[in-house]
């Protein structure tokens, strides 16, 4: 009685082996390995591992910004305090989220997000794993980032010259 290992391929993204005896040709699933993970490690590209590198390159802006000095230490401070703010309200949140009490409404966690605090939504996004996967929240937050981009470029000197040049 021997046995037989051969690989199926049925999804070209996973490796199926199957073990299967050869007198009666029955076959046990064994194992299915994801392809990737054959020869080296994998690390799945995710929103929010995304959404991690476009805060840490805004943060990069922002401080270059500030060294150009092309926006004030307000700006800096005012990112910094709300976007702790906005993370402790995702940390409420979830807790609250978990005890069934009463939640935050989206939209005050959205207007924390425009009044410069979604840097640190970012951060709870993905580390405290809350309002992460729902995808209707996902659009309009970053919709938020995008809006709240646009505003920092309109108050950077930058923004305002190229603005005050269309307008005349």
């Amino acid at each position: 009685m021997g046995c037989r290992i051969s690989k199926t391929n049925s999804n070209p993204n996973y490796s199926s082996y199957a073990m299967r005896d050869k007198s009666t040709q029955s076959s046990s699933a064994a194992s299915t390995v994801p392809q990737h993970h054959k020869n080296k490690p994998y690390k799945r590209f995710t929103m929010r591992s995304f959404g991690l590198y476009v805060t840490l390159l805004f943060c990069l802006v922002l401080f270059v910004g500030f060294l150009m000095e092309q926006l004030s230490l307000l700006v800096l401070f005012a990112y910094s305090i709300i976007s702790i703010l906005t993370f402790l309200v995702y940390a409420w949140d979830k807790a609250a989220a978990k005890r069934n009490s009463r939640r935050i409404p989206e939209k005050y966690i959205h207007i924390l997000a425009l009044a410069c605090g979604w840097p640190g939504a970012v951060v709870a996004q993905r580390f405290i794993r809350h309002k992460s996967s729902k995808r209707r929240f996902q659009i309009m937050f970053w919709l938020t980032v995008v809006g709240n981009c646009l505003l920092i470029w309109g108050i950077s000197r930058s923004g305002q010259r190229l603005l005050a040049s269309l307008v005349g």
